[in-house]
């Protein structure tokens, strides 16, 4: 648990409990406005399950939010949201229960938010898509933070990714409401990117790589296999986002060599054990794995740095067994300048497979050269 006095420098991780205060007051001690608090910057509501957040000091957005807060209180029926972990997907109603308002005339501006998001994530466009911050109400107060929500599904059209709904209100009519469908990463939030997108720096070097390559591609990873497989198979060049992809590296980059290091005595492929020229050569590469695949060791293969090019590049990969794959792209006549050939193989781990058969899939070049 994050206690209360931490708040306001914590980053957000997904299972997380944030404590809320003690003070008896109930604005003091509001755990969702306290997180959300930087100097020198307006804060966030104190109340609702929808709050927004507008971008401050950059006059490009200044009509944008930064980000989006949505809070499960559990303390209404009208509400009945859902999380389902199983398929990371969140049915999640909007801030409408008025019968004499419109459905958009809202004081916290939720269904506008939904309305204009999920809008602009189906249509394709490059246009600015705010992150929602996905929490669940504990004991009353706490809040329990889940991971990103995307106002995008899968295979479920708009109208049915964000279906408006009439309902009745015993003895006061009909109004009309939003219910919406996110998709959640279950990813963690650096604080210093939570006060980038407030200052409107959308480049910002700490954006999460799911996230960032979610704004580029417009894909998702698959439901059931999140930690898995990386997505976006038909990508040829992966998105890069240099800064941030730098700043994680140097963070843990040192544990996973040293992790291949104890496994390894020498480059798998060659038996070289030269520390200087061996590299923690990543199976998923760094640019789009998620953030357990980036510190995994069997996302991993100590290769010289020869071989290493080679596999980085999809020149080689190795089949279930372990035994090398060489991409048609190569010449056989090549082999012997490139220090490999057709019977070599690997020790490989059951817990690798999945790492290698996303490799073979997108990484390993193929284009059935023909001598």
């Amino acid at each position: 648990m994050v206690v209360f006095n931490k708040l306001k420098n914590s980053d957000l991780i997904p299972g997380e409990i944030y404590e809320a205060g003690l003070t008896g007051g109930f604005f003091a001690d509001e755990v969702i406005s306290n997180i959300f608090k930087f100097d020198n910057l307006r804060g966030i509501a104190n109340q609702g399950g929808i709050r927004r957040t507008m971008v401050e000091n950059n006059p490009s957005f200044s009509n944008e939010e930064a980000f989006v807060i949505l809070l499960d209180t559990k303390g209404d029926t009208d509400w009945p949201n859902k999380y389902n972990s199983s398929t990371k997907t969140l049915n999640y109603y909007g801030d409408n229960k008025d019968c004499k308002k419109h459905y958009l005339d809202t004081k916290q501006r939720g269904n506008a938010a939904f309305e204009k998001y999920f809008r602009r994530a189906y249509s394709n466009t490059n246009e600015h898509i705010a992150p929602f911050f996905y929490f669940e109400r504990v004991n009353g107060k706490d809040a329990r933070f889940i991971g990103i929500a995307v106002p995008f599904v899968e295979e479920i059209p708009l109208n049915k990714a964000l279906e408006l709904r009439t309902f009745t209100k015993l003895g006061k009519g009909e109004y009309e409401n939003y219910v919406a469908n996110f998709t959640i990463l279950e990813v963690s939030i650096p604080r210093k990117w939570l006060y980038d997108l407030k200052v409107g720096n959308f480049e910002s070097e700490y954006i999460p790589t799911i996230w960032h390559n979610y704004l580029q591609t417009r894909k998702l990873p698959p439901n059931n296999e999140v930690s898995d497989i990386i997505p976006n198979s038909d990508i040829t060049n992966p998105p890069r986002n240099t800064g941030y992809r730098m700043t994680a590296y140097r963070k843990t980059q040192a544990k996973f060599r040293s992790r291949l290091f104890e496994r390894e005595s020498g480059c798998q492929l060659c038996n070289l054990s030269i520390p200087s020229l061996l590299v923690a050569s990543h199976i998923v590469p760094w640019a789009i794995a998620d953030e357990s695949q980036k510190a995994d060791h069997n996302n991993g293969l100590l290769l010289c740095v020869f071989h290493d090019a080679l596999f980085d590049k999809g020149y080689i990969s190795f089949n279930e067994n372990g035994q090398i794959i060489i991409s048609d792209e190569l010449q056989y006549s090549e082999y012997e300048r490139l220090h490999i050939n057709e019977h070599m193989t690997i020790n490989i781990l059951p817990e690798q497979e999945k790492y290698l058969r996303f490799h073979r899939a997108t990484i390993l070049t193929q284009s059935f050269f023909s001598e």
